[in-house]
């Protein structure tokens, strides 16, 4: 193998692995890019997950507070 081919090589490389890592840093929400490693979600991906998850405990939290207030409301009630 002559030195310009393997520096074609490398150059092709380079340019895939920069398309791959364009993909996962500027991708939507939804995106998920396949590379040799496997799966590898978007940032934009992975931060929707986090808030996600974020909100739901939010809400979760919410409704326990709000359930345990009224269990101490009828408790002092009664």
């Amino acid at each position: 193998m002559t030195l310009k081919t393997r520096l074609d090589e490398a150059v092709g490389t380079i340019e895939g692995d920069a398309q791959l890592l364009h993909e996962i840093v500027h991708g939507d929400d939804q995106t998920t890019v396949t590379t040799e490693g496997g799966q590898v979600k978007s940032v934009a991906n992975v931060i929707h997950g986090v808030q996600t998850q974020l909100d739901a405990s939010r809400q979760d939290l919410t409704n326990q507070v709000a359930t345990a207030t009224q269990q101490a409301s009828n408790a002092a009630q009664s």
